[in-house]
């Protein structure tokens, strides 16, 4: 079975209307952008997760100009290039109209016919609920690990093959 990018290369067999159907019902952001970042092609997700409109207004937006960090863009094209031409799941914080949030794209560059690197052309999701979740778990487990420590009583948690997976000094004593 293809990948996704694969299938969306692909799309040069269809139709330009069922094309743009196609990229447009995905249930990630799509978009192609020059190899400075400029986008030349963009979903209705994509639209709406960098806070415009309608497409017109994301075309030619230098997509390095959301990055939270200065370096996003350079660490992005780091991996492509590390991933040779192709890149998993990149996480990045972001900045857009209606603040911060964090995408994770896939990626990979597109090729002209002398196999020179043309355009990138990736799938990026909104993980910004993830990432809070797993940030209050962090805090969670910290706070647990505080009130376990400072108890006067033993504290362990142990998985079903009863190897230790916490325990507090009052259970190792």
């Amino acid at each position: 079975m293809p990948d996704k990018l694969t299938l969306i290369t692909d799309l040069e067999s269809l139709s330009y209307e069922d094309a743009i159907a196609f990229i447009n019902d995905l249930p990630f952001a799509y978009y192609r952008a020059d190899l400075d970042g400029h986008v030349l092609a963009a979903s209705s997700n994509a639209v709406q997760m960098f806070g415009y409109g309608r497409v017109e207004e994301i075309m030619n937006v230098k997509l390095g100009d959301y990055y939270v960090e200065p370096d996003g863009r350079e660490r992005f094209m780091a991996a492509l290039a590390e991933g040779e031409g192709a890149v998993d799941n990149f996480e990045a914080e972001m900045r857009g109209p209606k603040g911060n949030f964090w995408v994770a794209t896939t990626a990979k560059l597109i090729y002209d016919a002398q196999n020179i690197p043309i355009a990138i052309e990736g799938l990026t999701r909104d993980i910004s609920e993830q990432r809070k979740i797993l940030q209050n778990l962090g805090q969670d487990a910290r706070f647990f690990e505080a009130f376990a420590s400072a108890a006067d009583l033993g504290v362990a948690i142990l998985k079903t093959s009863g190897q230790v997976v916490f325990a507090n000094q009052q259970v190792l004593d």
